[in-house]
């Protein structure tokens, strides 16, 4: 009877450190699957987890990063991002969603110049151009925003933002036909 407890118990801890013993990259699987099951402060765990294992995996905070944004926890998500473009420049989305965070936490110059580098990088991203006309649209750079939205619409057709922005920037420059055509 004692031998059978004794295997219980070892196989019980056994069982239990295996869960423990995961990897950085068992730990970003799992963040990712979380992101897409809307458990984003799970997600946190699992990517905090993967880079307590490997600080160097750029994933683990593009994933952290877009977990908080979807908390709206926008500065936690620029600290990402940040870290992310130091480790790696050549990661683009990373400046997407830096432009991103910064445009709703309403530092409109910092979000232009993420989202130039996204341009700079990839040139026709139909999303970093709805990105910085909104950008330029609040930062009264009304022909400017006018110009992305059109270029972003003859990449993306259906996207709604680039026609309202188009709109409300006609507006702005008293261009009321315009607008109400957009």
């Amino acid at each position: 009877m004692l031998k059978i407890r004794f295997f219980c118990v070892i196989s019980s801890l056994l069982f239990v450190s295996a869960g423990f013993c995961q990897t950085a990259e068992e730990y970003l699987n799992k963040g990712y699957e979380k992101i897409n099951l809307q458990d984003y402060t799970g997600a946190i765990a699992d990517f905090d987890n993967a880079l307590r294992i490997d600080k160097k995996k750029a994933n683990a905070y593009f994933g952290r990063g877009n977990a908080k944004i979807s908390l709206e926890d926008y500065k936690g998500a620029i600290a990402d991002f940040n870290t992310l473009v130091k480790k790696d420049s050549n990661f683009t989305m990373a400046y997407y969603f830096l432009g991103l965070s910064k445009l709703k936490l309403k530092l409109f110059s910092e979000a232009l110049i993420d989202f130039n580098k996204v341009l700079e990088n990839e040139g026709r991203n139909s999303d970093a151009l709805d990105g910085r006309a909104e950008t330029r649209y609040n930062l009264n750079d009304f022909k400017g925003c006018i110009e992305d939205s059109e270029i972003a619409l003859t990449i993306n057709p259906e996207m709604p933002d680039p026609y309202f922005l188009m709109g409300m920037s006609y507006y702005k420059l008293g261009k009321t036909d315009s607008a109400c055509k957009n």
